[in-house]
């Protein structure tokens, strides 16, 4: 790869992240400056951000996206995808927001893969090595830091949001895992496109947001806009094809960015005071990515390694 490509590649990855982060910075001040919750939002950002995806996936694919319907159990996995999966995972995520920041909430996402970890384990029937152990004690310890301040006779944050935390971390593990198949099957667009639009539904039912009368200025009008154009289609667009340039390892690396870019603008714009053991915190369970990723790197060349001495000899 050239290294213009693998600089656009470097600069679409963060371009995602950072995006995300502003998308979440966004809910915060909407919870803080209107009348709405996370039981309002979270529908109606799933729902247009699905419609959107749908019509994209629409004009670029044709009708071949309704083809997930004609299949009964691609149905109900689509449908566990949506529920347990996206609007659970964004349910719990602006909830975490709203009782807490936005910092602590994107955070807490970052545990989804000792999550995807423990579910590998428990499917191959193995005992975890060296590295996963590490992040496995990266994060306990981590989260430990932020909850508490190393102070055990109190919590620091809500215990709702530090369950909220957790929720998250495991349905975005069920998020990235699950519409594999379906994906492989139907295609990106429509998988994701028909997911929120089902779980913005299913939100929508629950919520019913359109019993709530929130303060409609310009406002919440340009906060919606970023959250669901910035924060859901362009990050998403920008972070999957900067991973197609750079590699999925320099990509889940660079997708640190977006906890970082959050504690920023918690700092500066939000005006979110951090205590030191928050930044402890913060800092072990953001190495867990790296730490994760780069171990299974090295189990992949151990792998192929061999083989590749056999070729030689032979």
């Amino acid at each position: 790869m050239k290294g213009s490509s693998r600089h656009l590649g470097y600069a679409l990855a963060i371009s995602g992240g950072v995006l995300w982060a502003v998308a979440g910075s966004c809910g915060q001040a909407l919870f803080r400056s209107n009348t709405v919750t996370a039981g309002w939002l979270v529908p109606i950002r799933l729902v247009l951000a699905g419609l959107l995806f749908l019509l994209i996936a629409r004009v670029t694919m044709g009708p071949v996206i309704g083809a997930v319907w004609r299949e009964p159990r691609a149905i109900g996995r689509l449908f566990v995808y949506a529920v347990f999966g996206v609007a659970t995972s964004q349910y719990t995520f602006y909830g975490c927001i709203q009782l807490a920041n936005v910092a602590f909430s994107t955070v807490m996402c970052y545990i989804c893969p000792i999550f995807i970890l423990l579910y590998t384990l428990f499917r191959e029937r193995r005992r975890p090595r060296l590295y996963e152990l590490a992040g496995v004690v990266l994060v306990v310890v981590g989260v430990f830091a932020c909850a508490t301040h190393f102070d055990l006779t109190r919590l620091s944050v809500s215990p709702v949001a530090l369950v909220m935390g957790l929720l998250c971390a495991g349905s975005s593990a069920l998020n990235t895992l699950f519409p594999l198949s379906l994906m492989d099957r139907f295609g990106l667009l429509p998988t994701m496109g028909w997911g929120m639009l089902l779980g913005g539904g299913v939100m929508a039912l629950l919520f019913r947001p359109w019993q709530v009368h929130p303060i409609v200025n310009g406002q919440l009008i340009g906060f919606m806009a970023v959250i669901i154009l910035g924060g859901t289609v362009l990050a998403f667009s920008a972070y999957m094809r900067g991973i197609q340039m750079v590699g999925p390892v320099a990509g889940v690396v660079l997708s640190a960015v977006e906890p970082l870019t959050a504690v920023v603008l918690s700092v500066l714009v939000l005006k979110v005071s951090f205590v030191p053991a928050d930044f402890v915190g913060f800092c072990l369970i953001l190495l867990t990515i790296p730490v994760i990723s780069l171990g299974q790197q090295r189990e992949l060349r151990k792998v192929t390694e061999p083989s590749n001495e056999k070729e030689l000899i032979l």
